[in-house]
């Protein structure tokens, strides 16, 4: 074998890995993890909806017929209260997220505990419009002991709302007025600090005035 085929032969053998390889495989089973992931967390979400869907609904209307006891004025209060409450608080949360200084991991943290501070509400939503047997159980509960509970707390929510609404663009308007105040601050003292300069090279000028020349004889 002569020196050429010796140094030409490195260069033609393929060995079948190549770094490349590697990184596409890391990569590959990346995307296999997340998607099993997924499909994990998805399968959990359903049954967990599905455990929820069968007991909740009317957990919830037997919690709140022991409150109101069939009173509807009691009720009424009740459902007002819960309404309200549980809807302004988890809008006020959720305008948080707006926040620059947020990252987006900590903004999915807030939408998630707005959505889990507002379960009241989901709660009466699923015993007021579920299909489920335990919604028709809670709708059953609700109407014989917690009378005017399910119209007070869609009052409520919207009473809520309409307060949330008002709060968090009144919060964004004077947000934006005070970013306004600020860069008419730099505004303004960037144009003192440049007269302030413009007059000092005037003061320098009229001090640098030359002398006058001696008449001659």
């Amino acid at each position: 074998m002569s020196d050429e085929d010796l140094n030409t032969r490195p260069e033609s053998i393929d060995e079948g890995w190549h770094p490349e390889d590697r990184n596409r495989g890391v990569s590959a089973g990346k995307v296999v993890n997340w998607l099993v992931l997924v499909l994990v967390l998805v399968a959990v979400g359903y049954l967990a909806y599905g455990a929820a869907e069968a007991f909740f609904p009317r957990w919830w209307a037997e919690q709140v017929g022991l409150q109101v006891m069939g009173n509807y004025n009691r009720g009424m209060i009740l459902g007002l209260g819960v309404g309200a409450v549980f809807t302004f608080v988890p809008l006020l949360l959720l305008a948080q997220a707006r926040r620059r200084f947020f990252s987006w991991t900590w903004r999915v943290i807030i939408a998630l505990l707005a959505i889990a501070f507002a379960m009241p509400n989901w709660l009466t939503i699923a015993v007021a419009v579920g299909t489920s047997h335990a919604a028709e159980d809670g709708r059953i509960t609700m109407t014989a002991d917690a009378p005017g509970f399910r119209n007070g707390s869609a009052i409520g929510a919207a009473v809520g709302l309409v307060l949330g609404l008002i709060v968090v663009g009144t919060s964004m308007r004077l947000s934006q007025q005070r970013k306004r105040v600020r860069e008419l601050r730099s505004r303004v003292s960037e144009l003192e600090n440049r007269t302030d300069s413009d007059g000092a090279g005037t003061d320098a000028s009229d001090q640098q005035v030359p002398e006058k020349a001696p008449e001659a004889d």
